[in-house]
């Protein structure tokens, strides 16, 4: 074995000037070699940069202790000094860790403005070529400007890197350079931790091509690539209706596996920027199916949501979604997009829309629009009729709706709808309404319906404590409102999903008596095709007898009036009636409630019978 016998080696300059050359790393300053095993010692010194490197000599002595002094042993004449040139734009780099060879590579990079400053996502990649693990040391990363200034790069995502043989690894770096800085004349320089007594070289340095950041165009596929994989990603959808008392923005993102492999995909958290504002405290990701995996080519869709003033214009939209573990945030992919367009389906009136949403689909359309009106406001009242498109019995989506005038003007409206799951081909039948002012034309509004949504998945209607933050695939479906006329009849009522029919009524006044019994006879039927939320309708009947005088009775379907064939209900009147009525009929007048407010939907006259009293009658013999 051949130990280090303690060599001293200097630099010696054709100047005459002497420098200390010291090993690499600790294992040049005493060695061991085995018989035919070869050791390569990389030695360092530091140096004037304006020295000339010419004719330079390296010297090897060792100290003679019998003579006190340090005797030259070997003296090697250096070749000419070859420049460190920075790796090409995005060339590959080998390096050595640990007499391990690793490769490098700057893979890209891209740059946008900000105020005065060059924001700049860098995307460097390593892979272990060797035949064993390899922890990375510590690197300590810095951006040099052509102007002098070393730019410190926040390297945590380097450290405690630990890579298995040819495993690979992409970091994503981040960087603020000065706009008045050249940023087409950057490079990245990559340098082993600070060691104390030990000088600290560049280890590689790499060209920063400059490009600027690339747009994102509304339906148009790019691809990237990140730790977990090469994805298409696109913008699918943008969207920005209102929310409380400002606006929503809703962007749709589909992800795609380009790989053959199954990705798992991470946790996910969105940053989002309106221009110069950043709206990221408010936002929320919401997966609708909960996906977490991605098989080869299959496409996952999210939504990111996010909530800012509606007086708040803006051209330019950026999204990034990360991924983080513990106090670290590494970047999974970002969106940036210019003078996005609201795209909001419209349905033209009397036409329906899907819900394509897993789990979820549906066909929605308007089953009628009417108004219910006071002398204060309007109510606008709108059924849809929501038929699922599922084959296994499902929970609808929870539906979010707003009435939207041509003057763009919204107004927040309340939505029930059934909280049970609904069977194949199976109907709900969704009630919405809202009030309005009597200014408003409700002849041309459009009910802007969006499936809501609640922390990371869509709003189940069992849970009635959640709140929903959001909608999402808001479509503008064109009502087409009516005046209800009232039947001239009762044989033919509909307060939908009921249908009132009465066969036969009539009052029964017994002469010198105040009591007035009204009788009807009826069939009552319940539309079982739908399932629907709590019934908010009442059925007010009003009884205006032969004086006038108006008698009212609130009677629930189903609880006062049974459903079922060959029903009748009676009700009587207490007047002044033994002096004055011996005939003629009574009025009843059907009103639909809603809300407080009345609307008649029938009317019909049904003959008194005036039953005599026979008692002290003279015989007619």
């Amino acid at each position: 074995m051949l130990s280090d016998p303690g060599f001293k080696v200097q630099l010696k300059s054709a100047g005459g000037s002497v420098f200390d050359l010291v090993p690499e790393d600790e294992t040049g300053a005493s060695f061991k070699i085995q018989p035919g095993q070869k050791r390569t010692i990389y030695y360092l010194a530091e140096v004037p940069s304006k020295l000339k490197t010419d004719n330079m000599m390296m010297q090897f002595m060792l100290e003679d202790e019998a003579l006190k002094m340090t005797l030259p042993v070997k003296t090697f004449k250096l070749p000419s000094v070859t420049a460190d040139v920075p790796a090409a734009d995005y060339a590959v780099k080998k390096i050595s860790v640990n007499h391990l060879m690793i490769e490098t590579q700057l893979k890209s990079a891209s740059v946008y403005a900000e105020n005065d400053t060059g924001k700049w996502s860098i995307q460097f990649r390593v892979k272990n070529l060797g035949e064993k693990s390899l922890k990375l040391p510590a690197y300590e990363l810095s951006i040099h400007t052509n102007e002098g200034y070393s730019i410190p790069v926040n390297a945590k995502a380097l450290a405690n890197v630990t890579l298995k043989p040819l495993e690979e690894k992409l970091i994503d770096l981040r960087a603020d350079v000065p706009l008045h800085m050249k940023q087409n004349m950057l490079q990245l320089q990559l340098t082993e931790p600070a060691v104390e007594g030990k000088i600290s070289f560049p280890t590689a340095r790499y060209k920063i091509p400059y490009a600027q950041e690339g747009r994102s165009h509304l339906g148009s596929e790019n691809i990237i690539e990140n730790d977990h994989g090469t994805f298409g990603v696109k913008l699918s959808s943008y969207q920005r209706l209102p929310w409380g008392d400002g606006d929503q923005i809703a962007a749709r993102i589909s992800i795609r596996n380009t790989k053959a492999l199954t990705v798992q995909l991470p946790e996910l958290k969105a940053q989002v920027k309106a221009d110069m504002r950043d709206i990221s405290s408010t936002a929320q990701i919401v997966i609708p199916n909960d996906q977490t995996t991605l098989a080869p080519n299959e496409t996952v869709e999210l939504y990111v949501l996010a909530n800012v003033p509606y007086s708040y214009n803006f051209n330019q939209l950026r999204i990034e979604l990360q991924e983080s573990s513990g106090e670290d945030v590494t970047r999974f992919l970002s969106l940036n997009t210019r003078a996005v367009n609201n795209v909001v389906n419209q349905v033209a009136a009397g036409d329906s829309y899907l819900i394509h949403t897993p789990g979820k689909k549906a066909e929605v359309r308007e089953r009628m629009s009417t108004v219910y009106q006071d002398s204060s406001s309007n109510l606008i009242y709108t059924e849809l009729e929501m038929a699922s498109q599922e084959t296994r019995q499902s929970m609808q989506a929870q539906l979010v709706a707003y009435y939207k005038t041509p003057d763009n003007e919204y107004y927040e409206a309340e939505v029930n709808q059934s909280s049970v799951k609904t069977s194949p081909k199976g109907k709900n039948l969704v009630t919405v309404w809202s009030k309005l002012p009597l200014n408003v034309n409700t002849s041309q509004l459009v009910l802007y319906v969006g499936e809501g949504v609640a922390g990371r998945k869509l709003t189940d209607l069992e849970e009635e404590s959640t709140e929903v933050i959001g909608s999402i695939n808001t479509v503008g479906l064109a009502l087409n409102p009516r005046a209800i006329q009232p039947a001239t009849n009762l044989g033919n009522v509909e307060l939908f999903p009921y249908k009132l029919s009465i066969t036969r009524g009539e009052a029964r006044l017994s002469e010198g008596k105040d009591m007035l019994n009204t009788v009807i006879h009826y069939n009552l039927i319940r539309n079982g095709d739908y399932e629907t939320g709590e019934y908010e309708h009442k059925l007010i009947m009003e009884i205006i007898d032969p004086n006038g005088q108006s008698t009212e009775k609130t009677l629930t379907l189903g609880t006062d009036l049974f459903i079922g064939n060959n029903k009748s209900y009676s009700i009587t009147v207490n007047n002044n009636f033994r002096n004055n009525v011996s005939g003629g009929g009574v009025r009843i007048n059907l009103y639909d409630e809603f809300q407080g407010r009345r609307m008649l939907i029938g009317s019909q006259s049904y003959p008194i019978i005036y039953e005599e009293n026979q008692v002290n009658k003279p015989d007619s013999d």
